[in-house]
């Protein structure tokens, strides 16, 4: 489904645009890899930040 959601996603952005994407960091949600399907959908990581929900 994310990858999908990511294909889709770059055949609309435009320049400048991006796409933000907030997931769990748990091992189940670690192996899917999101970086590696943003990449294969052409897609450029620009900026990875850590959640805080005390913040």
């Amino acid at each position: 489904m994310v990858r999908e959601f990511f294909k889709s996603a770059f055949t609309m952005l435009k320049e400048d645009e991006q796409v933000q994407v907030t997931h769990k960091n748990y091992l189940h949600y670690r192996t899917w890899g999101i970086t590696n399907l943003a990449k294969n959908a052409n897609l450029i990581l620009v900026k990875q930040e850590s959640f805080n929900i005390e913040e």
